[in-house]
């Protein structure tokens, strides 16, 4: 079957050109007209079929007999009568008519998607006396057509729905050809404004300097694909971390037409990660310098401490055999100078690490540590635990929260010139709730500052964290300050 249905016409008139005899010329017609995989159908001015090959019964589903002298509006939809007509007058008039796609209607009413071509039938003297009608079923092909558009719609409307992915797609120079709605949300161009423009443009200036975008592409062109993690830029500047493929895009016949890119913003699962390996690496950190407290705590105490304790007893020997007032004086003097390093070193001790926030837990170790603190520092101070004797919780919780008792009550010894300080510690449905309030000179909690003076504030903030808890703070110049921590945490048996 050739492209063109005159050929089949064509084909037949220049056989009848071969033939002597008449007879044999018009039986050669008749089998090649009848032989046809176009449908063949002929009529005359009037619109009634004069001749019907066996292609055209296939086609039409009407038999020859039934069709021939019929009208051709027969197979024809109402609203296309008027086509048919104007058609037939300008074969008449000798115009030609290009191939054209038309509808029409089979034995059983079903529509047909046709390609018609229409030519002249001339009589012996050279008269038009009719028209030849070649119909060639295009209705699988139409359908196809339509099948391939709907699904190229489809996927139109699927890549500009996607707005978590950005998909690309590049031709063979790398530029940018197709930029959907994910694309512009994560790179921040525009469609109007990416098409056409290298896909460099999202590549980071170091990755532009280091040809990293012509790395994917050589890598695609070899493998197929190129998978890749990596830094991409926005249209502002900013850089954001994107898992993505660059993909080969071949035609059905292999042929490469160019290049697809899908990534995805990852930003927030790498920052949570690093967040997490940060997190980890302080949680060993402290740790660490927990145990370096103890050691030191120790050491004050068992080294420097027994030392003070032979001092005193040297001194006190000395004070027994003194005889002389004046010595004796200076003997006692001295006495007192050591009993407060003594003092002064246990409580340094102490604040190092208790042993008794090991041994008893956090109850007892912020009892002891609030009344040691209040004598040291001259300052009211009071413990409020109802019904918490005793109970324990995880060591990083207690040693956490019982850091944060001591930082707040320093930077309330050395920053807040208050009169009093409560220490409140409450478990409520599985939750540890801290609260430690003075009525001292208070600060704005909007001044950065203030906020991070030292370790202070940014340091417990920190340290609640660590435990998975939640930190605020109320403070006003000459309104005293309150910190309210949050820590969620099952009660150790």
């Amino acid at each position: 079957m050739t492209d063109d249905p005159n050929s089949a016409a064509n084909a037949a008139a220049s056989a009848h050109d071969g033939f002597t005899n008449p007879d044999e010329a018009t039986l050669f017609l008749a089998s090649v007209v009848d032989s046809s995989r176009d449908s063949i159908i002929t009529i005359n001015f009037d619109r009634v079929i004069t001749s019907w090959n066996k292609a055209a019964e296939r086609l039409y589903g009407y038999s020859a007999k039934e069709a021939i002298g019929r009208p051709l509006t027969m197979l024809t939809l109402p609203e296309d009568v008027q086509q048919v007509l104007s058609n037939s007058e300008k074969i008449r008039s000798g115009e030609e008519i290009e191939i054209f796609d038309t509808i029409r209607l089979n034995k059983d009413g079903a529509r047909l998607n046709l390609e018609i071509a229409l030519s002249p039938i001339k009589d012996v003297g050279g008269n038009i006396v009719g028209v030849s009608t070649i119909a060639r079923d295009v209705t699988a092909r139409r359908q196809a057509e339509r099948a391939l558009d709907e699904s190229n719609e489809h996927l139109g409307f699927l890549i500009e729905s996607v707005v978590d992915y950005a998909i690309i797609t590049l031709t063979l120079d790398a530029r940018i050809e197709v930029w959907n709605a994910g694309a512009e949300r994560l790179f921040g161009w525009t469609e109007s404004e990416a098409l056409g423009q290298p896909v460099d443009i999202i590549f980071t200036p170091e990755d532009r300097a280091s040809g990293a975008d012509q790395d994917e592409i050589k890598v695609a062109l070899e493998f197929g694909r190129c998978p890749d993690e990596r830094y991409h830029m926005r249209k502002d500047g900013s850089r954001f971390y994107t898992s993505g493929v660059m993909t080969l895009l071949k035609d059905d016949e292999g042929v490469v037409r160019g290049f697809a890119k899908i990534a995805r913003d990852l930003t927030s699962q790498v920052e949570a990660q690093r967040a997490a390996r940060e997190k980890e690496m302080l949680q060993k950190m402290v740790a660490a310098q927990e145990v370096e407290r103890g050691r030191i705590a120790r050491d004050l105490h068992d080294e420097l401490g027994q030392q003070l304790t032979v001092l005193q007893l040297k001194l006190s020997s000395v004070k027994d055999r003194c005889d002389v007032a004046e010595l004796c004086d200076e003997i006692d003097v001295i006495r007192e100078v050591v009993h407060k390093i003594d003092n002064s070193v246990d409580f340094l001790a102490w604040q190092l690490r208790p042993a008794i926030l090991d041994d008893l837990g956090l109850h007892a170790a912020l009892e002891r540590f609030v009344n040691q603190w209040s004598r040291h520092s001259e300052i009211s101070a009071e413990l409020i635990a109802p019904g918490r004797e005793g109970a324990r919780f995880p060591p990083e919780v207690e040693t956490n929260l019982y850091r944060i008792v001591q930082e707040a009550l320093n930077n309330c010894h050395k920053h807040a010139s208050c009169d009093h300080v409560s220490v409140v510690l409450r478990e409520r449905t599985g939750r540890v709730m801290l609260l430690i309030e003075d009525d001292g000179q208070g600060f704005d909690v909007k001044d950065e500052n203030k906020r991070s003076r030292g370790m202070g504030l940014s340091g417990m903030k920190e340290r609640t964290e660590l435990i998975g808890g939640k930190f605020d703070i109320e403070s006003s110049p000459g309104g005293g300050t309150t910190i309210m921590i949050s820590v969620p945490v099952l009660e150790k048996a």
